[in-house]
């Protein structure tokens, strides 16, 4: 399936903030087609009252866990598939198409509801077509399920956290270093409190820098250190 081409300008909505960014078309984006690919769902929207949807690609099942038919009977509705929170969102979206005639690509994540009532993060990839006039024809892309990458990302996070917390009460003093250049990339909040250091002091600094300013407290700092390696 092939999208006429687009001009002058794409529309796209941050991922990581809920904002939208309008920006001119650099000529990359001339040509969108789109075709089947491995989870990748194509879809159709009419410019008709409710938005039906004409058209989706059969490997839909996989995604939503609605089939090809139950989608394009007509009694289900895209805003029925998004997430209560995020069909505002959505909607607030297509009103901006309608009212900006140049905008002719969109890019955004949201929420779905599969049949079974699980919640996926759908990146939809889309291209508004429009007549001469500059009314809104249809509305062609792509989803993406992109619910593994955001769990991978948010375990990230908790497991950096976790470490962070851990890292900090620890009772006795730890220093976290580039083994490439010696400098101490971070320090647990027991190291400032027996050394008597702001962490803007020592990070930075190699631990040798550190020895130099306190003699006192050397003993302290070389048991910390790692021993270097050949290999």
């Amino acid at each position: 399936m092939a999208f006429e081409k687009t001009t002058s300008m794409i529309y796209q909505s941050d991922v990581n903030a809920d904002k939208d960014i309008v920006y001119e078309d650099s000529g990359l984006l001339k040509t969108y087609t789109s075709y089947y690919c491995g989870d990748v769902v194509l879809f159709k929207l009419l410019n008709q009252p409710g938005w039906p949807i004409e058209f989706v690609s059969s490997n839909i099942v996989n995604l939503l866990k609605y089939s090809k038919e139950e989608i394009e009977s007509g009694h289900i509705s895209y805003l029925d598939l998004v997430h209560p929170q995020d069909r505002n969102k959505l909607k607030k979206k297509i009103e901006f198409f309608e009212s900006h005639k140049k905008v002719t690509a969109s890019s955004g994540t949201y929420r779905f509801i599969t049949k079974d009532k699980k919640i996926k993060f759908i990146r939809l990839n889309s291209i508004i077509s429009r007549s001469q006039q500059g009314t809104i024809k249809d509305i062609q892309g792509q989803c993406i399920d992109i619910t593994a990458d955001l769990k991978s990302t948010e375990e990230l996070k908790h497991s950096k956290l976790t470490f962070q917390t851990a890292f900090n009460i620890c009772g006795s003093i730890h220093m976290i270093i580039d083994l490439e250049t010696r400098k101490i990339i971070d320090v647990n909040k027991t190291f400032l409190k027996v050394m008597g250091y702001s962490r803007k002091e020592v990070v930075g600094q190699t631990a040798g820098d550190i020895l130099q300013m306190d003699k006192k407290n050397r003993e302290i700092i070389e048991n910390d250190i790692p021993e270097e390696r050949d290999g």
